[in-house]
């Protein structure tokens, strides 16, 4: 049947089974599909340190050296929460893409929460507008390339779609609007019918997306209310088992009426929508392709508005400086942004750009970063941070340079310095002299 007259009840009742790898799985694992693209990929980063000669990890459209996990065999649904360990393979890959060893895990291990993703992919007029960004080249020659805000779409569902076929993670993209070429689907997936047809998958997306003219309105009311009737099926399900949907709303305009009018009408209705979401098991994330501030403010007002699991996120740029207006010390690497993106869920990623972390959350962030063995006996972080920071550098000095968005350079994850400059000793002194030096004044006075 041709994907752009399904609809998403059928995919869902056809959903395969979540994807676990295990010693004796892998001793079975049939041949890997071949990969044209190989030669493509970004080789492996050297080293942080003085010598290095580390490469950036562009937004290509290489796949992720045509590994993927193996088939498992219970179902999407029945699978419980339970952690999933990352194969050699998956982290082989996800390193080649710049992830460090503990994000690799985590990003593995949402596969077990979330057994199901939707995605609308907002293909309206306005996704021509050209204050989108793109990552292109490699090391020292990596640039960030202005471009439409479509362009800058296409690169991230290309990634995700890659992404999905890696950890076989169940996806359901839909174009917001119909692609209008009889050629093009206007709903297609990655991991639905097994291991051997994710390379399909994967073409499909992209040849989709890199096809597609964007033209129309902007109904993110019609596609959302259609996704929460999907839900509702499988919602007791999904509760039994600990687990949520992810929706990610990609898009660059306010909500509208079929005819295209952002009237107060059609923002209710989204609004409205959205709320109806409150009781379910789903976490929303609302993926932004735009610099607008009136569509920032709006969505950005939800967040707080609402009593509902959402995440509002910029493009990789703009979500950086964010970042670094409170937690200067961290190089927001592009696999932190794609793993936010993922519908990765844990409150430091929320507060990285809500406020500064303090020292135990310094310490719990690095660890899922970097992975808990790099930290296992270490230094408490409030009776020795010099202790501590030290082991940080060491830790820091062992990862992959990674491109930082602000700098535009190749530079390590944590930049130790500043990072003892805002927690060090130096700093508490500091402050208790100029506590002790106002207490002194105030009795003169």
């Amino acid at each position: 049947m041709n994907c752009c007259c399904r609809s998403f009840s059928s995919m869902l009742k056809q959903l395969k089974p979540a994807r676990i790898t295990t010693a004796e799985t892998m001793a079975k694992r049939p041949p890997l599909p071949p990969n044209s693209n190989h030669d493509r990929l970004p080789e492996q980063a050297s080293k942080g340190g003085n010598d290095s000669v580390p490469i950036a990890y562009a937004e290509s459209s290489t796949n992720f050296n045509g590994v993927y996990a193996m088939p498992a065999a219970s179902s999407v649904l029945s699978a419980t929460n339970t952690m999933i360990r990352i194969t050699k393979e998956q982290e082989v890959a996800l390193q080649e893409r710049g992830f460090p060893p503990g994000l690799s895990q985590e990003v593995v291990s949402t596969v077990g929460q979330s057994p199901v993703r939707f995605w609308v992919i907002d293909n309206s007029g306005s996704m021509w507008a050209s204050d989108g960004h793109v990552l292109r080249g490699k090391g020292k020659n990596t640039q960030l390339i202005p471009c439409t805000r479509w362009s800058e779409m296409q690169a991230t569902v290309e990634y995700h779609a890659e992404l999905s076929g890696l950890l076989e993670a169940t996806t359901v993209f839909q174009l917001l609007n119909h692609p209008g070429d009889p050629r093009v689907p206007q709903v297609f997936s990655i991991a639905e019918h097994g291991y051997h047809e994710i390379p399909n998958n994967i073409e499909t997306a992209k040849n989709a997306v890199m096809n597609c003219q964007p033209n129309g309105p902007t109904p993110l009311a019609e596609r959302l209310l259609e996704i929460q009737q999907q839900i509702t099926e499988i919602a007791p399900s999904l509760h039994s088992k600990g687990q949520k949907v992810v929706i990610v709303l990609a898009t660059d305009g306010l909500p509208t009426d079929t005819y295209g009018g952002s009237s107060a009408d059609a923002a209710r209705e989204f609004v409205s929508i959205l709320r109806g979401l409150q009781d379910y098991p789903v976490w929303i994330v609302v993926r932004l392709c735009t610099d607008d501030a009136e569509t920032c403010n709006f969505y950005n007002s939800l967040d707080g508005e609402l009593e509902l699991p959402l995440e509002v996120l910029d493009d990789h740029v703009a979500e950086s400086k964010e970042v670094a207006t409170f937690n200067p010390w961290l190089n927001y690497g592009l696999p932190i942004h794609r793993t936010r993106e993922l519908g990765y869920q844990h409150r430091i990623f929320d507060l990285l750009d809500e406020r500064p972390l303090n020292k135990e959350e310094v310490k719990e962030f690095l660890e899922l970063l970097f992975g808990k063995e790099a930290f296992l006996n270490a230094p408490d972080v409030h009776d020795d941070w010099n202790a501590f920071q030290k082991l940080v550098a060491r830790v820091v000095k062992s990862q992959n340079l990674v491109w930082n968005p602000r700098s535009q350079k190749m530079e390590p994850w944590v930049d130790v310095k500043k990072l003892d400059k805002t927690y060090g000793e130096r700093l508490s002194l500091l402050k208790r002299l100029g506590s002790s030096s106002r207490r002194k004044g105030s009795t003169r006075k």
